[in-house]
């Protein structure tokens, strides 16, 4: 038998979705790459590595709330909004073409994400969307 129990397995399986954002922040990484974060581990994981000499407010903000949450202290959206905003200020937004393939997958259309899309990604909903 595993030496991890039914219970405990079940409580790391809920905080890995308590975690997860409802839509994932498509961001340039290292020199250019582009991918999605799609959770709170995720975002924590490339704030972690970004370069001491780059770290502002909207760092620390993200940063906060990835910690925050992860003590059980915010949920999961604070941080998606937090994560957001430092994305935006640093330039790392990237819209995905509708059809291009996901950046897991190898391959995605990028462009600066700007106006509309922006607003989108910080409200939480897709651009376009009627919701």
């Amino acid at each position: 038998m595993s030496a991890m129990s039914f219970a405990a397995r079940e409580h790391k399986e809920r905080d890995i979705v308590m975690y997860r954002f409802k839509q994932p922040v498509p961001v340039l990484v290292g020199i250019g790459f582009p991918t999605r974060i799609n959770s709170v581990n995720e975002a924590y994981a490339l704030l972690e590595d970004w370069p001491c000499a780059q770290r502002d407010k909207s760092y620390e903000a993200a940063r906060n709330a990835c910690r925050a949450c992860i003590s059980g202290n915010a949920d999961a959206e604070s941080v998606y909004g937090a994560f957001c905003a430092f994305a935006e200020r640093h330039e790392l937004l990237i819209a995905e073409a509708q059809s291009a393939p996901s950046a897991l997958d190898g391959g995605v259309e990028t462009a600066p994400v700007t106006g509309s899309l922006q607003a989108s990604l910080r409200s939480g909903r897709a651009a376009g969307s009627t919701r």
